[in-house]
């Protein structure tokens, strides 16, 4: 076969490999065909094939032990040459001729397929021996390294099939190498062996030494499956995307079967059911010029879970893209609980903000709404409202997207979970809204929040004695410092990074 350039291309594989495994007995198709074949993908004329021996080849040849007879019409090898040649009868006859010197090139095509012909069907003969200790050795050496790169072939085979294969067969490839003698008749230490045909030390004394191992693995193998559908059950629920935490937080409420995170996970991996990883956001939105007056101080400081159920609000607009459309999403977040109010809206202005606090019903002496320096959280009349309302405003700080992290997050995971792209009107991105806040607030558990609902942990929290609840915070105290301490260690070491001094 020739390229586009003109050079030729020759196969990956033997031409007698490739038409056995096309179907055809190459047994019965002769030599004389297959080497025709092989000239076509060489690219050679077949005018240039030698149909018989000229004086100057006869000499060559005569001179090599291995041959028998040889003149212009005749080729013949020894015995010994077929008893030796046995192992090889595999390969190409080239590749054969090759391993004991006797040029490929110069022989009929005619004599190599009676040559392959008859070591296919050669049975083992009793012979003389050869002399020729110099050309011997160098026999010796080319059938050494053909069966090196014989058997590294195979071991490559074997290594890229290990995994597909059966586990009585991985057994029984494990039992052939514990029998075998090291440092006796065999080269490789056991080591090497296992490292060529890819199963670790480990498996390898574990399959060796349980006798059930098949037998365990295929139950294995089965329970995995059952298991695999109970997990199907859970990620399909509702279609929401889902990691291996919320699968794990939700497989005993939906099948009642408990499973470790881990296991979860390489079931995942193994049924191609994982989640792909949410990649964060580093585009920001350009600050718009704040009124000085107008800005809150940060009375919060990412403390979200120290102030209680219905005492901390956050909030926040986002966008949600639809239809080659922008719909408007305000939400409020409680900071304890996690609870989540939503509104839509078809454009970002007063009316989105006031709707969504609109929905509050709390009460209590101390409240705080904790928002960004949006423009609308900077409204006078909005300010006015909330005042009214008896909250304490709050802020983040200017270009910190962590002082609101809680907010920014409930928004990562709508995005990511709703399929607001498939939307075509309004009024489905709406719906979505709508039934996704119903499902946050009563059936998606969050896993720094006890594995519970909002809504179940906010009956947790106020349901908790005086001193449960001044233990929990301690504990969220006690996590709270470790934060900022980890925050500022970072906040040094990058200011080191980019060359300020630390004083």
């Amino acid at each position: 076969m020739l390229s586009s350039g003109g050079t030729s291309i020759y196969p990956s594989i033997s031409i007698e490999d490739y038409l056995s495994k096309s179907g055809f007995d190459i047994n019965r198709i002769g030599y004389q065909r297959i080497y025709n074949l092989k000239k076509l993908f060489d690219g050679d004329d077949s005018s240039n094939y030698i149909s018989k021996i000229d004086d100057e080849t006869i000499v060559v040849l005569s001179d090599n032990p291995y041959v028998k007879r040889v003149n212009k019409n005749q080729f013949c090898l020894k015995d010994i040459f077929y008893n030796e040649a046995r192992i090889f009868k595999n390969l190409h006859i080239n590749e054969i001729l090759d391993i004991f010197e006797i040029n490929s090139l110069l022989i009929p095509i005619s004599s190599k397929n009676r040559i392959k012909y008859i070591l296919s069907h050669w049975c083992y003969k009793e012979c003389g021996k050869l002399d020729d200790f110099n050309f011997l050795v160098r026999v010796e050496f080319n059938k050494y390294r053909k069966l090196k790169e014989m058997v590294e072939s195979n071991f490559k085979v074997i290594k890229s099939n290990i995994n597909k294969l059966k586990c009585d067969d991985k057994k029984n490839i494990c039992m052939f190498i514990e029998s075998l003698e090291y440092g006796k008749s065999y080269c490789y230490s056991k080591r090497e062996l296992l490292f060529k045909i890819g199963i670790s030390k480990t498996s390898y004394y574990s399959i060796i030494s349980n006798d059930d191992y098949g037998i365990t693995e295929s139950v294995k193998e089965s329970k995995d499956n059952k298991d695999i559908e109970l997990i199907k059950q859970v990620v399909e629920y509702k279609n929401y995307p889902k990691g291996s935490r919320m699968v794990y937080m939700m497989l005993p409420r939906l099948t009642g079967v408990k499973m470790g995170r881990n296991k979860i996970m390489r079931l995942m991996r193994k049924a191609n059911l994982l989640c792909s990883v949410r990649k964060s956001n580093t585009s920001r939105q350009t600050a718009k010029k704040l009124l000085e007056e107008n800005c809150k101080p940060n009375l919060i400081k990412r403390q979200f879970k120290l102030f209680g159920p219905n005492s901390l609000f956050l909030t926040d607009v986002s966008y949600l893209k639809y239809n080659d459309q922008t719909a408007y999403l305000s939400a409020i977040k409680d900071g304890c609980t996690g609870k989540l109010i939503a509104v839509t809206g078809e454009s970002n202005d007063m009316s989105l903000v006031n709707d969504t606090i609109s929905l509050l019903n709390v009460d209590g002496e101390e409240k705080y709404f904790h928002s960004d320096q949006g423009i609308l959280y900077l409204s006078p009349s909005f300010q006015q409202k909330l005042l009214e309302s008896g909250f304490k405003q709050s802020m983040s700080r200017r270009g910190n997207c962590w002082d609101n992290a809680s907010m920014e997050s409930c928004f990562g995971h709508l995005k990511d979970e709703c399929k607001i792209n498939e939307c075509i009107t309004f009024e489905e991105v709406a719906r979505v809204i709508d039934d996704y806040t119903y499902y946050y607030n009563y059936e998606r558990p969050q896993w720094n929040r006890n594995k519970m609902t909002p809504i179940e942990y906010e009956l947790y929290i106020n349901n908790l004695s005086d001193e449960e609840y001044a233990l929990f915070l301690e504990k969220e105290t006690l996590k709270y410092k470790n934060m900022m301490e980890n925050a500022a260690l970072k906040a040094i070491k990058r200011a080191k990074d980019v060359g300020v001094e630390i004083k």
